[in-house]
Order: C-alpha cells, then sequence, then structure tokens
C-alpha cells in the first residue's frame, strides 16, 4: 500500500512542476506588463514625463527577469527602455561619460537577448538604435546593420529604425554605409506600408535637403517626396 501511494505521489511530482512553470510565466508577464505598457505610451508621445516613471519601468522588467530567466523578451525591453532614458524630460544626461554608462547597460541585456533568441530581427534592430543614439559607430554597428536586415527586411519597424541611424549620422558613414541607407529608403518607399513611416522620419529629422541631393530621379516621383524636394529652393550638398 505504501508503494502505491509513494507511486501517485511520484506522478504528481511533473504536474506541480509543469504549474509552477507555468505560474511563474504568468507572474512574470503580469510584472512586466506596466513597462511594456510605458514603453507604449512612450512611443506615442515621444517621450518619458519623469525619471520615476522610468525607473518603475526598469524596476518591473528587471524583477520580470527574476522570475522567468530564459524568456528572451524580458532582456530585450530592458535595452530598449535605456534608448527611452535619453527621452526623459525631467532628468536629461549631462554628459558623455552618463550617456555611454546607459548605453552600455541597456547593450548587455540586448546581446543577451539575441544570444537566447538570435534570429529575432528587432531585438538586432534594437541592438544598432541605441549604438546610434550613443554614438557607437564601429564594426558592431556595421555587423548589427547587416543582421537586421539579413533577418527582418520585409520588417518596416526594423528598416524605421536603421533609416534613422542612416541620415544621423551620415555625415560619418563610410561609402559602404551611405549606400545602404540609400537602399532602406528605397525599399520603404516602394512599399505602401513603410513609405509613410519612410517621409516621417525624414520629415521628424529634417533631411529632406540630403534625401533630395543624393536620391536618383525615378524615386523622387513618389507623390510626397516630389512635392517635398520640389519646394527647396537648393538642395544642399
Amino acid at each position: 500500500m505504501n508503494i502505491l501511494y509513494k507511486s501517485r505521489y511520484l506522478l504528481l511530482i511533473p504536474l506541480i512542476l509543469l504549474m509552477a512553470f507555468v505560474f511563474s510565466k504568468a507572474l512574470a508577464g503580469y510584472v512586466a506588463g506596466s513597462a511594456f505598457d510605458y514603453e507604449r505610451e512612450w512611443s506615442a508621445q515621444g517621450g518619458v514625463d519623469t525619471r520615476q516613471e522610468w525607473d518603475d519601468a526598469i524596476s518591473s522588467v528587471r524583477l520580470a527577469m527574476k522570475i522567468d530567466p530564459f524568456n528572451p523578451n524580458y532582456p530585450e525591453l530592458l535595452g530598449r527602455l535605456h534608448f527611452w532614458r535619453f527621452f526623459v524630460q525631467d532628468a536629461p544626461i549631462e554628459s558623455f561619460e552618463e550617456a555611454q554608462n546607459i548605453v552600455n547597460a541597456g547593450l548587455e541585456p540586448l546581446r543577451r537577448s539575441i544570444e537566447m533568441r538570435p534570429t529575432w530581427p528587432m531585438a538586432w534592430a534594437s541592438l544598432l538604435q541605441l549604438k546610434s543614439i550613443g554614438d557607437q559607430i564601429d564594426y558592431e554597428f556595421e555587423q548589427v546593420w547587416d543582421k537586421s536586415i539579413e533577418l527582418g527586411d520585409w520588417e518596416a519597424g526594423v528598416q524605421t529604425i536603421l533609416l534613422e541611424a542612416g541620415l544621423i549620422h551620415w555625415p560619418r558613414f563610410n561609402n559602404v554605409l551611405k549606400g545602404k541607407t540609400i537602399d532602406i529608403f528605397v525599399a520603404m518607399t516602394s512599399k505602401p506600408y513603410s513609405e509613410l513611416r519612410a517621409t516621417r522620419v525624414v520629415d521628424r529629422l529634417g533631411a529632406w535637403p540630403l534625401v533630395c541631393n543624393v536620391l536618383v530621379d525615378p524615386v523622387l516621383t513618389v507623390g510626397h517626396m516630389r512635392q517635398a524636394c520640389a519646394e527647396l529652393e537648393r538642395p544642399v550638398q
């Protein structure tokens, strides 16, 4: 009889472990939910109102990582949140050293997320975005650019991040990276669902003089681009 009871108890162990696994997943998702909500809000309004909001989001996702340490979504989110630190309204970055510390603190979890899920294009693009805002235009930047395109050339979100980085850092780019930036812009403007994203990036950065001076005529036949370029009296070199 004792053996029978013990056998039944042993059979319950996998069920208990499964229930604990499911519970930890659900709990981590609940804890990280506020951080995802903050990120969506910041993206919609283009900035972070207070440092306290940013700190709260960071704390939430770090706790989620402790609860569910093998989920690549959470270190990816943690890395992206460090990008938003540059847009906190009541606590501006005060030095280059501080900026680099923030960037490097965000790069580490992004690299960890990529190790866990190496084929996810947005993780690669987020890594490039953080290096871009930290002015880290180096060999890794170029490698990450290529990997982002390799995995996400169809994804408008990835293309948008690359285009913005390319236009911001255009003066520092070598001819290869300049060519890749042009390729991204041409690819985006050839698809209706991504064309608006491309023109919004150019509008936001005030990059029409650069774009109109560099791109070839067939590309400039698209309506909004053609109008914007026609309004420029003299494109800058």
